[in-house]
């Protein structure tokens, strides 16, 4: 069978479809990945064949600084959601189609935010399967967050966009639901129950090199490791970074943290006690961690879960308030707000997340369920339920 994965252009957006393409051509089956980013030095890394027909024109997104401060800015961040997900979707469901009618793949999984390819693959009546890359597809409807509030808001922008396609699909808060599979990389011992037009299937784990990676540096072994991370977007807060370092100064701790472009610029350098990425070797970091004080996106959480290192969990934006909802629930770390903390409460918390066996043994409980290689039941289940049809 021939599979094509329409992928978005952001990391998180990235990583968690790595393991289920390697898994579906160690299975014999022919996989092409499009996005609008220009991922060919990272599939070929990862011995995944990308095409470029469908790469975005470079334009100016923020980042950094920039990006951040229209996260903090309600109304700029409803416009960039209304312009990232709904900006141009006719036109650009008119290039997806002629790319499918090209390729003829037998189908097309997707990241269900990626709504000209869903409308696409629906038009083409060609069997689409949602593969999330977050948390949102499982999240309870009694759930609200600040996301969900400004989701609310374009939701009829969106609705009127689909209905000039003739096409209603069913949707959970941003992801668009296939009728066909949804898949979330989580399991039952993390979530709880769940509805039933999802399936979980564990975490998503490359079958070989991700091509990501950077090298890890030396680290203690004499003391805990405490990891801190933003994410690859959201990520340019230099004032939640120092208060971090400030609170683990007086504790005989090591800290690292990835703290993008900042890594650069003057005042930050690698100290005795601490170490410094622009990007971390996150998955080798957390081989060795005690404590991940991570904004919450999917994959950090999934990450950590993998490894059996508690959280504490402060959502910046979009979909991190569901992760922190989730892990809260589970027991396997705590929610905090870095911007409103005190450095002594901040340091207590880490103390507390050190030492406590009951969140210590609960993160244990839920790791195990995460030792599974849930890319590999992907396959498995992409496979399966394309030829019931």
């Amino acid at each position: 069978m021939k599979i094509l994965f329409c992928l978005l252009g952001e990391t998180g957006h990235i990583n968690p479809y790595i393991g289920p393409a390697q898994a579906l051509i160690a299975q014999g089956h022919d996989v092409l990945v499009t996005s609008p980013a220009d991922l060919s030095e990272r599939m070929k890394k990862s011995g995944i064949p990308f095409s470029k027909d469908l790469l975005a024109p470079e334009g100016m997104a923020p980042k950094g600084k920039d990006l951040v401060a229209m996260v903090e800015d309600k109304k700029q961040h409803r416009a960039m959601i209304e312009d990232f997900f709904l900006k141009g979707i006719s036109a650009q469901v008119g290039h997806f189609k002629e790319f499918i009618k090209k390729e003829k793949p037998t189908a097309v999984i997707v990241d269900p935010m990626n709504y000209p390819a869903v409308i696409a693959a629906h038009l083409l009546v060609i069997p689409w399967i949602s593969i999330s890359s977050s948390l949102t597809s499982v999240i309870p409807d009694s759930l609200n967050s600040d996301v969900l509030e400004l989701l609310r808001l374009v939701a009829p922008v969106r609705e009127k966009i689909f209905q000039e396609f003739s096409f209603s699909p069913k949707f959970r808060a941003i992801d668009c639901l296939s009728p066909l599979l949804n898949i979330t990389f989580a399991t039952e011992e993390f979530i709880g129950d769940t509805h039933d037009d999802v399936t979980l299937v564990g975490p998503s784990v490359a079958l070989h090199e991700r091509g990501d990676e950077v090298s890890l540096k030396s680290l203690p072994s004499d003391r805990p490791i405490i990891y801190a991370s933003f994410g690859s977007q959201v990520y340019y807060y230099p004032e939640l970074f120092k208060k971090i370092q400030s609170a683990c100064e007086t504790l005989p701790v090591h800290l690292v943290m990835s703290i993008g472009e900042l890594a650069h610029e003057e005042g930050w350098q690698d100290q005795e006690a601490v170490s410094l990425y622009p990007y971390a070797p996150q998955l080798e970091i957390l081989k060795k961690a005690s404590l991940f004080i991570t904004h919450g996106g999917a994959n950090s959480v999934m990450e950590s879960l993998r490894a059996g290192v508690p959280m504490l969990i402060n959502p910046l934006c979009n979909d991190q308030e569901h992760q922190a909802y989730f892990v809260e629930k589970s027991g396997v770390g705590k929610k905090i707000n870095l911007k409103e903390i005190s450095v002594e409460d901040l340091r207590s918390h880490i103390l507390t997340l050190l030492t406590n066996q009951n969140i210590k043994e609960r993160t244990q409980e839920v790791s195990q369920s995460y030792q599974v290689n849930g890319s590999t039941k992907v396959a498995d289940l992409i496979t399966s339920t394309l030829a019931s049809l």
